[in-house]
């Protein structure tokens, strides 16, 4: 745990800076989906892609298919061979969604400040540091939480957890980052998937 402010503030403006400078990412994932009512967590895998501006995609290699594309306001979402289109600004909880992970891999901590109260907690272990955002409110609805542990050497997101207040979590790790390397454009077509 962090003993002083000061340091909590060297660490978020430590990886606030370096988030600045990452332009694009490119990694394997893991999801693991907890679900209290079920026996086993639900584990999906693939690869993700981040493009500053706003732009996410996660291609499933399993389940084989699936997608989650986020450009700007645009969501596209294809899950057991359907394919859905919806506009953030007609959806706050994927308005939600849309701020939440963009802040996490972008490092502009101050979006994940929802609300009046959200706090940020900021802890460290001998090789991550571990952001925490206690969100209130209407933010509050959908996640209670979320916490995103970071590499010290690359200062690269390497889990991120989104806690419901049910107790069910999404859970992703991420594997083998680059950083800064061209994307295909056409991974971030919406009209294209």
């Amino acid at each position: 745990t962090c003993a002083a402010s000061a340091d909590a503030t060297a660490i978020l403006t430590k990886l606030q800076t370096n988030g600045a400078a990452v332009g694009t990412i490119e990694s394997r994932f893991v999801q693991r989906r907890h679900v209290q009512a079920l026996k086993s967590d639900v584990l999906s895998n693939g690869r993700f892609y981040y493009q500053k501006n706003d732009k996410i995609c996660m291609v499933y290699d399993r389940p084989q298919g699936d997608l989650l594309l986020m450009n700007g306001d645009d969501f596209v979402m294809i899950a057991d061979g359907r394919r859905s289109v919806v506009n953030a600004q007609a959806n706050p909880m994927l308005k939600q969604l849309r701020t939440l992970l963009t802040a996490c891999v972008s490092g502009d901590f101050e979006r994940l400040k929802t609300g009046r109260n959200t706090r940020l907690v900021v802890d460290q272990t001998d090789t991550h540091y571990i952001l925490t955002a206690h969100f209130d409110g209407s933010a509050k609805k959908m996640y209670a939480s979320v916490v995103l542990t970071f590499d010290k050497r690359q200062l690269a997101l390497v889990a991120l957890r989104m806690n419901e207040s049910n107790g069910n979590f999404t859970e992703y790790t991420f594997e083998s980052p680059k950083f800064n390397q061209p994307i295909d454009e056409r991974i971030f077509d919406v009209n294209g998937k």
